[in-house]
């Protein structure tokens, strides 16, 4: 099975660890693989291709990765999960929900999240533009570039996380043969 994961930790939240899985056709689906996967972290989202084909899943023919009793013992299981999650309580309350609401409609109020700190920033929207263009004009921090630098910035970063996830793939695939041998 070829996996790609992303572990996210929020302040004040549990991490999320959210999987891209692939196997390949002629591969087994090995529940201890997805058990292995379910245990990275408190909460996991996985997605991607396992090659499971049944018939009752709108697939002209049914393999051994789509076998009824797996299938439905993989959907119970992910059922599970998803019956015992719950959203994070509220830090506002219901007057203080609305009145935020309220000052995110004005067009003259920006509100934004402090950089640090968790924190909410009310400021006038003329003074908030103000300071992004004094910042902005600072050429001794900023330059102005004559290509968008995105595509080749996305290409390297894709290129990080697809190392890191391969290595991080060995540690799972040698912890888990660790585990089965002791």
């Amino acid at each position: 099975m070829e996996v790609s994961a992303c572990r996210l930790a929020m302040t004040g939240h549990q991490p999320l660890v959210i999987v891209s899985a692939y196997l390949a056709c002629q591969k087994t689906l090995i529940k201890k693989d997805l058990e292995t996967l379910f245990n990275l972290g408190p909460a996991v989202i996985i997605a991607g291709d396992l090659n499971c084909k049944h018939e009752q899943w709108n697939c002209n023919t049914t393999n051994p990765n789509g076998r009824k009793e797996d299938a439905e013992a993989i959907r119970q299981d992910i059922s599970s999960v998803l019956r015992r999650s719950r959203l994070p309580k509220p830090n506002l309350t219901r007057a203080e929900y609305i009145a935020l609401k309220n000052i995110r409609n004005k067009p003259e109020i920006t509100v934004l999240r402090a950089d640090k700190g968790n924190a909410t920033v009310v400021m006038d929207t003329s003074d908030y533009n103000s300071k992004i263009q004094d910042l902005l004009s600072d050429e001794s921090t900023y330059k102005k570039v004559k290509t968008d630098p995105t595509d080749k910035v996305t290409k390297q970063t894709i290129a990080v996380m697809k190392k890191h996830s391969e290595i991080k793939l060995r540690r799972i695939r040698t912890h888990t043969i660790l585990r089965q041998s002791a």
